[in-house]
């Protein structure tokens, strides 16, 4: 598809907002919060830092890093390992630390414990986008594919020569 009609890309993203399930991490028994389905979060998020602060410091211990983006379920997960683990001697930026992050995870922290998750979204990120790929196309005959040379901090984006628009929300 080299170019997206507005039409065509305003239904595209309504069929998208509708298919929208506020209840993706709802609570089921039989799931760990390793694998329950939840939102990313946001790479540039300081949630990153707290977290590998926490496992550095040994209050976490399950966390596998470098293997990000984590959920904000596998976040919650961890920060109910460090709570469990922290002692009232501990030094205080690390209950502070603590204490902000189960502020901001207190929805999927409720879940973990037994709750239902909350209906809605927050939208706690947006970012546009604008792109063209100003080179050629060139043709794989042995594996029937193309690929687009230089075509580099695409994030894997298929560039159209007309132009490309993203809108991406967390």
């Amino acid at each position: 598809m080299r170019h997206m009609k507005p039409k065509v890309l305003a239904l595209a993203v309504s069929l998208a907002l509708a298919s929208f399930s506020p209840t993706a991490f709802a609570a089921d028994s039989h799931l760990t919060y390793e694998n329950r389905l939840s939102a990313n979060i946001p790479l540039s998020s300081n949630v990153y830092n707290q977290l590998e602060k926490l496992d550095g410091l040994g209050y976490i211990r399950s966390m596998r890093t470098g293997a990000k983006p984590y959920t904000r379920m596998q976040a919650a997960g961890w920060i109910k390992e460090a709570a469990d683990r922290v002692t009232a001697n501990d030094a205080q930026y690390v209950h502070s630390m603590l204490a902000e992050l189960q502020k901001e995870f207190r929805d999927e922290l409720e879940v973990l414990d037994g709750g239902t998750a909350a209906y809605g979204f927050t939208l706690k990120e947006w970012s546009t986008g604008f792109a063209k790929y100003d080179g050629d196309i060139l043709s794989q005959k042995r594996t029937k594919s193309s690929y687009q040379p230089f075509a580099s901090n695409s994030d894997g984006y298929w560039l159209s020569v007309d132009g490309n628009f993203t809108l991406q929300s967390v």
